[in-house]
């Protein structure tokens, strides 16, 4: 990933700040993004090279100086921290497995909350939430999808759910 921000930089002046944002969105933020769920509740200290990563990503695209605050760039360019991205995507995946029941072992991890009584909170769309015995198993899916899931108001389809989502992550961050 070094290698693509360090090759991006070597042409960053002849592509403009938009095409260079695509290409960043292309080669490195897929990179950030791979798999990032599974960084649900990972040490501060992998947080922050994850992020110190994005930073140097959003200074090569917008040709800005190390010196320079970065949260204004950020937020210029609506890009999320990496906390945040880890959030999102483990939000957007709970929302397809609620919504297509697949994958079959995702999906048996996960379950609504029903409660014995008829309450008010039955129709707020919420999922059972377990207690973790452990720092190291609160990460795994079956803790951590209904933790995200139950903080949201989930919309019915996947775009505007993602929409919502992003500017609820962003205005936390801003």
């Amino acid at each position: 990933m070094c290698f693509n921000t360090r090759a991006l930089c070597h042409v960053r002046r002849v592509p403009d700040c938009d095409t260079a944002n695509i290409i960043a969105s292309l080669l490195i933020k897929a990179c950030l993004d791979y798999c990032n769920a599974l960084l649900y509740r990972t040490s501060a200290a992998n947080i922050v090279k994850l992020q110190r990563l994005q930073n140097t990503l959003v200074q090569v695209v917008t040709m800005t100086h190390r010196c320079d605050h970065i949260s204004p760039v950020l937020s210029s360019l609506h890009w999320l921290l990496i906390s945040q991205r880890i959030k999102f995507k483990l939000a957007t995946v709970t929302y397809n497995v609620l919504a297509t029941d697949q994958p079959d072992n995702l999906s048996s991890l996960i379950h609504h909350y029903n409660p014995i009584q008829p309450l008010h909170s039955s129709s707020f769309n919420l999922l059972e939430s377990w207690a973790a015995q452990t720092k190291l198993s609160s990460r795994a899916f079956i803790h951590a999808a209904p933790k995200i899931w139950n903080s949201l108001k989930n919309p019915k389809s996947l775009a505007t759910f993602k929409r919502k989502l992003k500017t609820e992550l962003f205005k936390q961050s801003c």
